[in-house]
């Protein structure tokens, strides 16, 4: 799907790993750095995505297309995405969740 996006004319792709955290992967069993490395593997792809696509460079210009890494926000780990009802965290907490 990247692929074609870029072949499209995209500027920027965005990975599939939007409801993805470490610590629901460490609910499922997973280490901590098997984790992230999971994580990580979607920016891989997206990147891999970019580089099967000769673009030269440039494209009309353009610079190569970038792959934006889709993080899940504190919200959606805690059912409360669409509520903003974020109880028993404050803002450094919600920046070290981020982090």
């Amino acid at each position: 799907m990247h692929k074609d996006y870029l072949t499209a004319g995209a500027d920027i792709i965005i990975t599939s790993s939007y409801q993805a955290t470490v610590s629901d992967f460490m609910k499922k069993g997973y280490s901590e750095k098997e984790s992230t490395k999971l994580i990580a593997r979607s920016v891989q792809l997206g990147k891999r995505a970019v580089a099967m696509v000769d673009f030269g460079g440039l494209i009309d210009g353009r610079p190569r297309p970038l792959v934006a890494a889709s993080v899940s926000p504190y919200g959606a780990q805690i059912g409360a995405e669409y509520t903003g009802d974020y109880k028993g965290i404050d803002d450094e907490g919600l920046k070290e969740f981020h982090r």
